[in-house]
């Protein structure tokens, strides 16, 4: 393409005069893309909406509903690092089983959760039969967390006890 070609071409992309188009590629060597880099930047060139490109930056808002909420994409986001949490501290979360005060066997949460759903009523037998040979559970976090569902779970052993040694609460 010779010069000519490219200052028809550089002011037709710009609505600029022959002379603005021909001074900003002179000043650029001769280069397309960094003239109309040049024009743009000092607000000579008027490419919005009558080119297929240009180098100017438009600042996008996220799209909202009227109601001021964010974005179904936002949302989904705030789900899954919502979900993401809880998978993260069910994961530092331990439960925790004894068998005559030594621990046996500990496991996340996380883990104890899958086998729950999975195997649902034989896991719940199993635990509630291990409770009937004395085996406690208890749920241990850094934290120092979980104290009310470690006096649930001492409060279902001890029940457990009494009926299998025919203790009454009465007595």
């Amino acid at each position: 393409m010779d010069h000519f070609e490219m200052v028809e071409k550089l002011r037709t992309k710009t609505q600029v005069s022959y002379e603005e188009a021909k001074a900003a590629l002179e000043a650029n060597d001769w280069d397309l893309l960094n003239a109309l880099i040049y024009l743009e930047s000092r607000g000579k060139a008027s490419t919005a909406g009558e080119a297929d490109y240009t180098t100017k930056q438009e600042f996008v808002k996220s799209p909202r509903r009227e109601s001021g909420k964010y974005s179904s994409s936002g949302y989904a986001s705030r789900v899954f690092s919502s979900f993401a949490d809880l998978v993260h501290a069910s994961n530092r979360t331990m439960f925790q089983l004894y068998y005559r005060k030594k621990l046996v066997i500990e496991l996340p949460v996380t883990a104890m959760v899958l086998l729950v759903t999975l195997v649902f009523p034989t896991i719940l037998f199993a635990l509630i039969i291990a409770m009937f040979f004395g085996v406690r559970y208890k749920i241990h976090t850094e934290e120092g967390k979980g104290e009310s569902v470690n006096r649930w779970l001492d409060k279902a052993a001890d029940t457990m006890d009494n009926i299998k040694y025919g203790k009454n609460d009465e007595e």
